[in-house]
Formats: C-alpha cells, structure tokens, sequence
C-alpha cells in the first residue's frame, strides 16, 4: 500500500480520527481510527440510512476531552452531494423555496433546483460554524485550526449537465475551475 497523509500524521506521534457521513474513505483512513458514524443511525439525524452531517459531532466532545497529545479529526461529511440534495439538510434550513424534493433532478425547474442545492449550502455553512466553535471551546487545551476542502463542484443542469461525474475530457469548464 502507499502511504497517505493521515498515515504520515499518524506515524508522527499524533492522534488522527475519521469520522464519516459520507460512504466510506477509499482508502485514505483504512489504517488510521475511523468510525462511520452514519452507522449509529441516530433517531434524530438518520433517515432511511441517510444522516445528517451534525451526526459527525456525535461522542466527540468527549474525544477531544480525552485526548492526550496532538490530534486531526477529519469530519468526511455528505455536505452537498447530489441528487439528493433534499436529504442533505434538515427541515429548518429550507430556507429557500420552492425546492426540489425528488432525485431525479431533471424534471425539476432551474429555480427549485438551485434553491434546493443553496439549502445544502446553508447547512454546511452551520456545520462549518459548528465545528468552529468547537474548537473555539478547547483553546485553551490545544492550539487549533480548521481546514475546509471539497471534493468537486456540481452542474445543476447547466447545457444539460448536471452532478459531477463527466470525466475530465468532457466536463464543461465550469468544473474544471
């Protein structure tokens, strides 16, 4: 196997934690402790074993008030990713409407769409925050930073593309950017 960053971090002496909402790692946290805490299928953040990315934060409170020594926790979350892009945010963030409340993106019109993908948005803005804060409440254990990356972009049906899976060849430019 190769090694990744994680396993790097970790041979290093620091503690490392995978957390996932987001069907697995691929590979990335196979030797490094990870839980998919989509498995815990809590009551009130799962769904027909889809959960919510607040369920990342489930027992880790109490991982961090643990924790000896330096640590990265990687929070893997579902955030955006469509077609489902309704099952990604709780009723209270439906900020936007009229939404698309279907997986089959196509049939809905550009504006539920769009307003659907920006309730996802919203969502992960409040998950940013939340994590933030966090690590606001152990400053004075750790020094702390938080690092936010995407994977990808999404087409919401721009010229009749839409998610993200186009190889690289033939994706529009907007998601080469």
């Amino acid at each position: 196997h190769q090694e990744g960053v994680l396993d790097i971090i970790q041979r290093a002496g620091i503690n490392v934690l995978w957390n996932d909402n987001d069907g697995g790692c691929k590979g990335a946290c196979d030797r490094v402790p990870h839980q998919n805490v989509t498995a815990l299928n809590l009551p009130d953040q799962c769904i027909n074993g889809e959960c919510y990315d607040e369920v990342l934060f489930h027992g880790l409170e109490e991982y961090i008030n643990n924790l000896q020594g330096d640590g990265v926790i990687v929070l893997h979350t579902i955030g955006s990713h469509g077609p489902t892009y309704y099952n990604r945010y709780p009723p209270q963030f439906r900020k936007f409407t009229p939404t698309c409340d279907t997986n089959e993106i196509q049939t809905c019109t550009k504006e539920q769409l769009v307003n659907t993908y920006d309730n996802t948005l919203v969502y992960v803005d409040y998950i940013v925050d939340k994590a933030i804060n966090l690590l606001k409440e152990h400053q004075d254990k750790f020094t702390t930073s938080l690092v936010y990356l995407s994977d990808h972009g999404e087409s919401l049906g721009e010229n009749g593309i839409y998610l993200h899976g186009l190889p690289y060849a033939i994706a529009p430019d907007s998601q080469k950017q």
